[in-house]
């Protein structure tokens, strides 16, 4: 559930960076490729169906 939170935090975050990068300067382009790649990240963290650490149950 945390994990789909992210994932949108990071969209609507994406989203603002465009708006600001249509308005102001191109460095807002350089913010936008580093939330990409935390969210093409976060996609493969949330697909993948086996984890190096298994969590435990008490």
């Amino acid at each position: 559930m945390l994990a789909f939170l992210i994932l949108g935090l990071l969209v609507v975050l994406g989203a603002l960076t465009v708006l600001a990068a249509a308005v102001g300067s191109a460095a807002w382009w350089v913010l936008l490729g580093v939330l990409a790649l935390l969210l093409v990240l976060g996609i493969v963290d949330v697909l993948q169906t086996r984890h190096s650490i298994r969590a435990t149950t008490r």
